[in-house]
């Protein structure tokens, strides 16, 4: 097959971001909670359960690759058995957390007044809204029960009102025995890295990790005499004048000069250190001596070039 030039015009209206909406319109649909299916009964459009999982294996990811995943396998391996004794010890067949919704749903339907069309069919009106609820087909106007599978508020007062339990109107997917087929299979324990049979090929090597700029070690904090000043810059390179302020050098506890992060200088030659600091008492206290001289200095100086010439 070949290929065809495209025109510049052309090119030019295949980015426009009308043109990739207008493109992309018919999915966009599927993210919003109107046209998500019911199949699955599940109202959640977030990826929260990635960002739970990567919450999850926080510590082996910073593991080399076949350290990072033996260190996912095992705590996979102690998941699955948990989750399976977890089950085994239930008092009921509804999944606890389905239970709490369940529960919220059973306070709402208090204020529902129901409007009985036939055995199935309801008219329900909740605070100024009115939904229909059809308890054969498990549907409700208001979506929330097609999507999560959980009987809504307007569902739990039709049930109610025809004196009917409502776990048997929960969803399949929400009960002990959806809940032991999912855990059902479990992961083989291995022996250690020592009894692995050895291949022939390269070896793996780490990639190439360069160092970002600011960009400090797990769990690193700036130290005062570190040399390294808030933009990362070295003890003996010189500090750019901003916005007529400079950063002061104050002294160390060695007897040489330090420089005080959230020190500047003022117009006057004066170091001001800002309640950010992070020196202790005595250096302060050895600044603050500093400055008073230094004040003291130039009072008597001003004094002197204002008093009027004697003789």
């Amino acid at each position: 097959m070949e290929a065809k030039c495209v025109p510049r015009e052309v090119e030019s209206q295949m980015h426009c971001p009308w043109r990739i909406y207008g493109s992309w319109k018919p999915e966009l649909k599927k993210f919003c909670q109107t046209h998500v299916s019911i199949v699955c009964k599940s109202d959640n459009v977030t990826n929260n359960i990635s960002e739970t999982f990567n919450a999850y294996i926080l510590k082996a990811r910073s593991k080399p690759i076949v350290d990072m995943l033996e260190e996912i396998r095992r705590m996979l391996m102690q998941r699955m058995y948990m989750k399976r004794e977890m089950v085994s010890k239930w008092s009921g067949d509804i999944c606890h957390n389905i239970r709490r919704k369940l529960e919220k749903s059973k306070e709402k339907s208090r204020y529902c007044i129901v409007t009985p069309s036939d055995n199935f069919k309801f008219e329900v009106q909740y605070m100024d809204k009115i939904h229909v609820v059809n308890l054969g087909n498990h549907t409700c106007t208001c979506r929330r029960w097609d999507l999560s599978g959980i009987p809504c508020n307007h569902a739990v007062s039709c049930i109610n009102w025809m004196k009917e339990d409502s776990d048997k109107y929960i969803s399949d997917y929400f009960k002990r025995d959806a809940y032991l087929k999912t855990y059902e299979f479990f992961l083989e324990p291995l022996t250690g890295k020592d009894t692995w049979t050895g291949v022939e090929g390269p070896h793996i090597l780490p990639p190439h990790v360069k160092k970002m700029h600011r960009r400090l070690k797990k769990g690193q904090t700036i130290q005062p005499n570190s040399g390294r000043g808030r933009r990362g810059r070295g003890r003996g390179e010189e500090t750019q004048p901003s916005t007529g302020l400079v950063e002061a050098y104050v002294p160390s506890i060695s007897g040489g000069r330090g420089k005080c992060r959230a020190s500047t200088m003022s117009d006057n030659g004066l170091s001001i250190c800002s309640p950010r600091g992070e020196w202790s008492g005595s250096i302060i206290r050895e600044r603050d001596r500093r400055v008073r001289a230094l004040q003291e200095d130039l009072n008597v100086t001003r004094a002197s070039h204002n008093s009027p010439n004697v003789g």
